[in-house]
């Protein structure tokens, strides 16, 4: 079998991790991958990963996007680039704003077809697209998390829906956190599009610095600039404690190296790096979010139900001056993973859902009436 591999900017600068275990794992497993990145982030492939890379362009114009299609499959035809003339049987998409692309080039290619619904605000986008189609492909959605499985099967959708659940590596000894010869640090991680919540944070760090004068903070810069949160961080008094993480993606190693993380927003969208977080592992505080299933209170991370900042003061002091308590969060969390999110789990159950694509005795897929369940 072969697979492409089509991931958009945002997959393949956020998400390289997740993308590089998974295509391994299906190159172990005996399947060809081709990995299709857009030319202004195909100079970030990592070496010696994939079967073949390809770099594309596309365009929001139908025609133009369809003309780049056709090039693009061409490209992945080539005689004197692959190895052999077996067809690509299934094209998975990563990210929203390539999944017009996808199915261009599963048209071209008359390839089965996987767009990756990483996010519940994508469901409307998905029921459109889907019901727009008169014609194959008709798109699967892979979804990382069961919540938002559920969450859709209880809308009532009729989407053709497969839970693929992301997962992580784990070393085998877990550091413990907050050791007494270490400065305890905490990194905040997230997009900046929910400037209160994200102030709520900062405001509620901003009560524990005096006590914990030697508390670092590393942020990851796109919270600040989106966020326009550096005025609200140097009125607060943080600017001493804060580092801003450029690019966190290509620092996961040192990130998790790090006592706590923060996730201030609760936008319903699923990170690998908070699996990483955990398998670490590292103590989480978050806002609460519906959507994400992996935040479970008490058992993966310390939930905060709304953004105030007398919440986050409280939930970061508490872990701060309980050093055993925040080791006995982080270790559950842990545990949760290696149950739950391992990376032979998530590659797992994507190759069951290509299998099922694949065969024969699968119901077609428009026949189907309403969210099929998980494999």
């Amino acid at each position: 079998m072969k697979i492409l591999i089509l991931a958009d900017e945002i997959f393949a600068m956020r998400e390289r991790a997740m993308l590089s275990r998974l295509e391994l794992g299906l190159a172990d497993e005996g399947i060809r991958v081709i990995h299709a990145l857009p030319e202004s982030a195909s100079h970030r492939e990592p070496a010696g990963v994939f079967s073949r890379s390809v770099a594309y362009e596309t365009s929001k114009i139908g025609p133009l996007r369809r003309m780049l299609a056709r090039r693009l499959a061409a490209t992945i035809r080539d005689p004197e680039a692959e190895e052999d003339d077996q067809p690509v049987s299934i094209i998975h998409v990563f990210g929203g704003s390539v999944w017009d692309l996808g199915l261009d080039l599963a048209t071209e290619l008359d390839s089965e077809l996987v767009l990756e619904l990483w996010r519940p605000a994508l469901r409307e986008r998905a029921e459109a697209l889907a019901a727009a189609r008169r014609e194959k492909p008709w798109p699967v959605f892979a979804v990382p998390d069961p919540m938002i499985e559920r969450q859709i099967s209880d809308k009532g959708s009729r989407l053709t829906v497969r839970t693929t659940p992301w997962g992580v590596h784990m070393e085998d000894q877990a550091h413990r956190l907050l050791p007494p010869d270490r400065v305890p640090a905490a990194v905040i991680i997230g997009g900046g599009h929910d400037r209160a919540a994200c102030t709520a944070a900062l405001q509620g760090l901003a009560q524990v610095i005096p006590h914990h004068r030697e508390f670092m903070i590393f942020i990851d810069s796109r919270v600040i600039r989106r966020g326009d949160l550096w005025p609200i961080a140097k009125r607060l008094g943080l600017l001493p404690s804060i580092t801003l993480i450029e690019d966190i993606e290509d620092r996961r190693d040192l990130l998790t190296q790090a006592d706590l993380l923060i996730l201030p927003e609760a936008r319903g969208e699923n990170h690998s790096i908070v699996l990483e977080a955990m398998a670490a592992p590292m103590a989480l505080i978050a806002a609460a979010d519906p959507s994400v299933g992996t935040l479970i209170d008490g058992r993966t991370a310390m939930l905060i139900p709304k953004p105030d900042p007398g919440l986050w003061t409280t939930a970061i002091r508490s872990l701060l001056s309980d050093p055993d308590r925040t080791n006995a969060l982080a270790l559950s969390a842990r545990d949760y993973i290696r149950q739950e999110r391992s990376a032979f789990r998530h590659i797992k159950s994507v190759l069951d859902l290509y299998q099922w694509m694949t065969s024969s005795a699968s119901i077609p897929i428009r026949e189907q009436s309403g969210t099929a369940s998980p494999i």
